[in-house]
């Protein structure tokens, strides 16, 4: 076992690696829990000589994330196709390098805002009065230091970014801060920042909560035979920059439809594919339409211009042609008809960004 985290640099970090299997795992108490392929941990090692910025990024994504209490696979589809295989027992969400890059924020409004809903989601009460380590203020700003370790004092460019973002959000009423160690330069990462929310933040983070959210919901086939297409709707997503979620990619405690349920009304909208028959797809498809979401349905041609959905050895088959055939309900809404899985891609990104923005 070996202590120190890939990401962060946290000498509390727990890392621990099976040489006879190609993945390492990591369990930080900033980071929270992550799966790395062998051949990957170098270019998200924080110890680095050349600092890569990917790490950072994957960093901030796993701060962020940690209250999901999920662990994540950092790496490639067929990365995360080889660990399923390795460990079919073991739980983890992937997120590639595009998802990360999609929700990485690179202008300073973005990071303001994802700090204000951050510091609304953690506070117990109005008027709570949070204390910050500068270190923990890191992350929370996006800021690059990942070469500067728990008991090391700060460097004056880091510490400076982190001033100013708080004033700057102090300045425009989101909070009011106080304890700001004037010493720039000489701050060892343990002080700490006293930050309470304003009535103007606590409604801005409110309104951000549901306007941001970059989770997409996809209802489909769970069979093998959809598996390209599932890689499509995905690819699609990203392209589109936002996060997919399937329920059999979501590891959770609780019971299937009340998670499922609490999913759709979180994300920002959903799809619906109907290629193969799938009823459960039109129950939560109803389930986002009725709480007002954008619901997307997509088809391939060859199912959606198809007239005879018989059974082959059975003629008087009727479940089975109820069954295939795409719900008439649904004819009334715009169907994305696709060719095939590059056509399904291309098409779906330009629709979420023509519908959703």
């Amino acid at each position: 076992m070996v202590e120190k985290c890939f990401l962060c640099g946290n000498k509390h970090g727990k890392y621990t690696s099976d040489l006879t299997t190609n993945f390492v795992y990591m369990e930080c108490p900033t980071c929270g829990k992550y799966i790395l392929h062998d051949k990957s941990r170098y270019l998200y090692n924080s110890m680095a000589t050349t600092t890569v910025k990917d790490n950072i990024k994957a960093r901030e994504f796993l701060f962020y994330h940690k209250k999901d209490q999920l662990t994540y696979f950092l790496g490639s589809q067929e990365e995360y196709k080889d660990f399923k295989l390795t460990f079919p027992q073991d739980d983890a969400r992937l997120v590639t390098q595009q998802q990360i890059e999609n929700w990485y924020p690179y202008k300073l409004s973005q990071i303001f805002d994802f700090a204000i809903q951050y510091f609304n989601a953690q506070q117990e009460y109005f008027g709570q009065r949070m204390q910050y380590s500068l270190y923990q203020l890191r992350s929370i700003y996006f800021i690059d230091a990942n070469n500067v370790q728990l008991e090391d004092e700060i460097k004056a460019p880091f510490s400076e970014q982190i001033f100013y973002i708080t004033n700057c959000l102090n300045e425009i009423g989101l909070l009011t801060s106080s304890s700001i160690v004037s010493a720039v330069g000489h701050c060892p990462w343990s002080k700490s920042l006293s930050i309470i929310l304003t009535p103007k933040g606590i409604e801005k983070a409110t309104q951000l909560q549901s306007s941001q959210n970059r989770d997409v919901f996809v209802a489909m086939s769970f069979h093998k035979s959809a598996d390209d297409i599932r890689k499509a709707i995905k690819q699609g997503i990203e392209d589109a920059q936002y996060s997919s979620l399937l329920m059999d990619e979501i590891v959770h405690n609780h019971q299937i439809v009340p998670e499922m349920l609490r999913l759709i009304k979180e994300t920002r909208f959903m799809i619906m594919d109907i290629t193969q028959p799938n009823f459960g797809a039109y129950y939560e498809a109803g389930y986002a339409q009725g709480l007002e979401k954008e619901v997307i349905i997509t088809c391939s041609k060859e199912v959606w211009d198809k007239k005879d959905f018989s059974c082959d050895l059975d003629k008087d088959c009727r479940y089975k042609e109820i069954a295939s055939k795409p719900h008439f309900d649904i004819a009334q809404k715009q169907v994305l008809v696709w060719k095939d899985y590059k056509d399904l891609t291309k098409q779906l990104t330009e629709w979420i960004k023509h519908i959703i923005g």
